[in-house]
Order: C-alpha cells, then sequence, then structure tokens
C-alpha cells in the first residue's frame, strides 16, 4: 500500500464511505414503505416527478425513489433484487438466475 492511500484510503474505500449515509436513508425508506399499499406505492412516482418539476434535484429523491423501486420489484417478482451494477451513471437491479429464466420466457 503506498503512502497516499495509506493516509487517505483508497478510492473505494472513500466510496463506500460517501454512499454509506445513502444506503442507510435507502434502508431507511424501504422498511417504511413495505406499510404502504400498492397504490400508495404507485402514487410515489408522481410525488417524485412534482417533486422534481418543482425543482428539488434528482439527487435529493434518489434514495426514496430507489427504496420505491426495490418494493415494487420485490412486491412484483415476490423476491429481493439487488444492484448488481455501480458504474457511474448506471445501476442495474439484479434478479435471481431462477426468476431470470422465468421473466425471459414471458410474451414480449
Amino acid at each position: 500500500m503506498n503512502v497516499f492511500a495509506a493516509l487517505f484510503g483508497t478510492k473505494h474505500a472513500r466510496d463506500v464511505k460517501r454512499l454509506r449515509p445513502i444506503v442507510a436513508k435507502i434502508n431507511a425508506y424501504d422498511e417504511e414503505y413495505k406499510a404502504l399499499t400498492d397504490e400508495q406505492l404507485k402514487a410515489k412516482t408522481s410525488e417524485f416527478k412534482e417533486r422534481v418539476a418543482g425543482g428539488e434535484s434528482l439527487d435529493a429523491i434518489l434514495p426514496e425513489a430507489f427504496a420505491a423501486v426495490t418494493n415494487a420489484c420485490r412486491r412484483l417478482l415476490g423476491t429481493k433484487c439487488t444492484v448488481c451494477g455501480l458504474e457511474p451513471l448506471k445501476m442495474t437491479l439484479c434478479v435471481p438466475p431462477a426468476l431470470k429464466l422465468q421473466l425471459s420466457r414471458l410474451p414480449a
């Protein structure tokens, strides 16, 4: 490990440290959204659109929106979806392999 990494940490460690508060917010909203009905969860989309149109930044609603999406996935697919692609500006939800096979057989 070089001197700079020892002093400042690796890029990965800094990114993880920066994202931990966001993950904590997502988990808190996720627990809160589990209690919502399907209609209330669906209404969150309209709420998010209104808030963005009102000037709120996408970064500000990210934890709530992400929690809403994972809750919708859990309800629709019956299983927990996780993030598997963490490239900048691109997050991908992963589903279990058995479920991918079932989804690929659905008509378009």
